[in-house]
């Protein structure tokens, strides 16, 4: 596997699927950003996808976007428990 980098790139990015979690989504967020920010030095991002949810997960999680979080969204059909994860490392 070849790995390109990029001079702007974080350090390190933070990527979680999420599924029908729109009670939970918010505060994952915020446990997520507050870890990434203690040990990356400030170089981070977040990249929660959205894999597929059913409620309404996907409003709050584009409330939750900025400069340092990347909201991703999966249709129902893609949403198979790891393409979350695959489709927000390869974006």
């Amino acid at each position: 596997m070849q790995v390109h980098s990029h001079p702007d790139a974080p350090a390190i990015s933070v990527v979680f699927p999420i599924i029908s979690e729109e009670e939970t989504l918010a505060a994952a967020c915020s446990e997520a950003r507050a870890l990434a920010g203690r040990e990356s030095g400030g170089s981070w991002e977040l990249v929660p996808v959205d894999d597929g949810s059913s409620d309404a997960a996907p409003r709050p999680l584009d409330e939750l976007a900025d400069a340092l979080v990347r909201a991703l969204h999966l249709s129902p059909t893609e949403g198979r428990r790891t393409a979350g994860i695959r489709f927000g490392v390869l974006f």
